[in-house]
């Protein structure tokens, strides 16, 4: 499931303008956790248990699709309301269920999804079985991108898309697009078109990703098709998506869909502990600095104040840092230059990544996407150490990194108060620029070390009467 692009130390060597593209390659990694791990392993019982009541040498297989696929085109002949669509199981008993994968947006469901996948060839020739004679294409799984207005007839076209892509390469080619995606085509002959394909190619599972963008319009219609899918053909399916799809999915999915053996799968930002440093050092070994510098705890800690347990960001972070310090000639990542890329590179997300530091449940719950609901189990990306450790990322004592404008953690006279979650609102809309002094001649090097290492870079740069993004830009040098 893994991956690790090419990397040799001599590339540190390289022009400074390669350099940056080649940093830029650091999102193309793949390293598998135990998440991962966890979901390979249900994934591997939902396929092999789907096929199992589906033997396609089974005398009567042919008979039944046939009943099968007639029974969904009698469903569509009859269909009412959207409430009516829910049809009794009629698959044998455990011959296919589902998972539902929800979690934290940017903590990568869909890459960890595709790594499972990529771990099963997804299309199977077959010429024979021991002895007998048997000609058919397998397709073990289709990955398909959910309709924002949960239309049954997008999710058809795409099934028969990605039918053809599958095929593509292969001497055995299909154009199933061509022959049922037509513009007089309707849902009553798309669906039994799309079951009867699905079950001539045995797929063993189908997988719909970014469910979180059903509209409340169509989204019972089509959870109550998938529902068709796996109790007439015996297909799993598998959804993925944000927590905020949890409240749609339990409310509309309860009582449609079957039991689903493999259970859900809700997952959360990772903790800071023993097992993010482990996973930041699978990115540190990628260094194109032309100075090698040796990962300490404090840039380990900087990472994660900075991405709060969010791997997109951690990528993002590490990513920007090592361009900038090769871009201004500091050739170093240090832990000050993290929290500046932190502070002023991920500008639409600090807002939201500064109220988790804080604690903010409230916001939180607001914003839907970041974590779960109150009172939803879910397991964090990766856990930290300690037993007692909060679902909610430095939920008890906040750092000295926030906005020099931010007076949540002061008295007006400017003492410091209780450590605690801070109460008050925190806007998400606007980031307040700090107050700037008189500018400043001073080298960019000296900011970013000695004393001023463990202080936020945006601050120290603020303190200067220096604007950051003009510093980057070399705009500010010694005369």
């Amino acid at each position: 499931m893994s991956y690790y692009p090419p990397y040799s130390p001599g590339e540190r060597q390289l022009p400074p303008h390669v350099r940056q593209h080649l940093a830029a390659g650091l999102s193309e990694i793949r390293h598998p956790v135990g998440i991962h791990l966890e979901l390979e392993s249900r994934l591997s019982r939902l396929i092999r248990w789907g096929y199992a009541s589906r033997n396609p040498l089974s005398r009567g297989f042919q008979k039944s699709v046939d009943e099968r696929v007639g029974r969904i085109q009698d469903a569509r002949d009859n269909e009412g309301s959207p409430q009516d669509l829910v049809i009794q199981p009629s698959a044998p008993e455990g011959a296919a269920t589902g998972l539902t994968f929800l979690g934290t947006t940017g903590i990568g469901k869909t890459a960890g999804m595709q790594m499972v996948l990529d771990g099963y060839p997804q299309v199977v020739i077959h010429s024979n079985y021991g002895d007998r004679s048997f000609t058919r294409s397998q397709v073990v799984w289709l990955n398909l991108q959910c309709p924002s207005d949960g239309s049954i007839k997008t999710v058809c076209a795409n099934f028969f898309a990605a039918m053809d892509a599958a095929h593509s390469a292969l001497r055995t080619q299909t154009n199933y697009t061509l022959d049922f995606v037509k513009s007089r085509s309707t849902v009553r002959t798309l669906v039994p078109s799309m079951a009867r394909v699905a079950a001539q190619h045995g797929l063993g599972l189908l997988v719909l990703d970014e469910v979180q963008d059903l509209r409340q319009r169509g989204s019972r219609e089509l959870l109550s098709f998938l529902v068709q899918l796996v109790n007439e053909i015996g297909v799993p399916v598998v959804l993925i998506g944000g927590v905020d799809a949890l409240p749609a999915l339990s409310d509309q999915f309860r009582q449609a869909r079957r039991g689903a053996t493999e259970g859900d799968m809700v997952v959360g930002p990772a903790e800071n502990g023993s097992g993010w440093r482990d996973l930041c050092e699978v990115f540190w070994r990628y260094q194109y600095t032309s100075k090698e510098t040796p990962m300490t705890q404090a840039h380990v800690d900087a990472l994660f104040e900075g991405s709060q347990g969010i791997t997109q960001y951690l990528v993002t972070i590490y990513k920007l840092a090592q361009i900038r310090a090769i871009s201004t000639g500091i050739e170093e990542v240090t832990p000050a230059l993290i929290r500046s890329v932190a502070r002023d590179g991920l500008v639409q997300a600090g807002p939201v990544l500064r109220t988790m530091r804080r604690g903010d449940r409230e916001l939180l719950d607001r914003l839907g996407d970041v974590l779960p609901p109150q009172g939803t189990d879910y397991v964090p990306f990766l856990r930290g150490d300690a037993p007692e450790a909060s679902s909610l990322p430095n939920e008890k004592k906040r750092v000295s990194d926030t906005d020099p404008s931010d007076n949540s953690g002061k008295t007006k006279g400017g003492s410091k108060t209780s450590s605690g979650p801070s109460t008050e609102t925190v806007s998400t809309d606007t980031i307040e620029e700090p107050k700037t002094p008189a500018k400043t001649t001073i080298s960019l090097p000296d900011l970013l070390e000695g004393k001023d290492e463990e202080k936020s870079a945006y601050e120290t740069l603020a303190g200067k009467g220096l604007v950051a993004q003009n510093v980057w830009k070399g705009i500010v040098q010694e005369n």
